[in-house]
């Protein structure tokens, strides 16, 4: 297979957590962006903010300058580094931690509706909308 070279540059910088970013993922509708962090958080970022305009105002001449984001919503529940973060759809995500548990936030309720206990630290997540499964990776190479 091919390699194509893209032209791929920094638009935005998405600056808020305190610790070190450990995972993010786009929306499906490309929308919003979440983060996890080891500052044990999850941040929703918008990619289409509506003050867009005025910070483009802001930037210096050659608009080569990313903008700065700050977070629509910073959600907590998790005791330990945030590892895993995926996009369930345009309104839930479901986050991994080191504190043995998956989480299923919803951003519209602005909460955690679900937690799912596990008997090892987690390292990743991932999700399929096609058989509606939810993966993970943990530190006790089990899958």
């Amino acid at each position: 297979s091919t390699v194509t070279k893209c032209d791929c540059h920094v638009t935005h910088v998405l600056k808020g957590h305190s610790e070190t970013v450990t995972c993010c993922d786009v929306s499906p509708s490309t929308e919003q962006v979440v983060s996890g962090s080891w500052d044990s958080y999850i941040k929703i970022w918008s990619t289409t903010h509506d003050d867009e305009s005025q910070q483009k105002s802001k930037r210096k001449k050659g608009g080569s300058e990313p903008l700065l984001r700050t977070p629509l919503l910073t959600l907590g529940g998790h005791s330990q580094v945030v590892t895993g973060c995926k996009w369930r759809d345009n309104s839930q995500i479901v986050t991994t931690s080191q504190d043995m548990s998956v989480k299923l936030w919803d951003t519209q309720l602005m909460s955690c509706v679900q937690t799912i206990s596990i008997n090892s630290s987690l390292q990743c997540v991932d999700w399929s909308n096609k058989s509606q499964l939810i993966a993970t990776g943990s530190s006790d190479k089990i899958c």
